[in-house]
C-alpha cells in the first residue's frame, strides 16, 4: 500500500495502562487521568493526516494493484473505514452508530 512519507508517517499511541492496570485490581494503579481523551485525540489527529496525504494521490495511484494479493490502495481504504465502523459502531464518543 502508498504510505506517506516521513512528514505523514504513523505514529503508535500510548495510553500508558493495561487492562490490569485499569481494572482497579489492588496493588494495580488506576488509569491515567484523560488516557481516554488523549486516546481519542491521537486517533483524530492520525485520520486528519491520512487524509491530507491521501487528496494529494490520483485515481490512478488509489487504483494501482500495491501488494502481492492484489489489493489496491482503494481497497486497503475501504477495508479500513469498515473496520473502524465495526469498531466505532457501540461508542456514540467515536461517532458510532449508537449515537444517532
Amino acid at each position: 500500500m502508498i504510505r506517506p512519507g516521513a512528514s505523514g508517517s504513523a505514529t503508535l499511541l500510548s495510553v500508558g495502562t493495561t487492562k490490569a492496570e485499569r481494572s482497579g485490581k489492588p496493588g494495580m494503579p488506576k488509569s491515567q487521568p484523560g488516557a481516554k481523551s488523549e486516546l481519542i485525540a491521537g486517533i483524530e489527529r492520525a485520520w486528519d493526516e491520512l487524509q491530507a496525504f491521501l487528496e494529494r494521490l490520483t485515481e490512478e495511484q488509489l487504483q494501482a494493484v500495491q501488494d502481492p494479493v492484489g489489493w489496491t490502495s482503494k481497497d486497503h481504504l475501504t477495508h479500513l473505514s469498515s473496520w473502524e465502523d465495526s469498531i466505532a459502531a457501540p461508542h456514540p464518543e467515536m461517532g458510532g452508530a449508537s449515537s444517532r
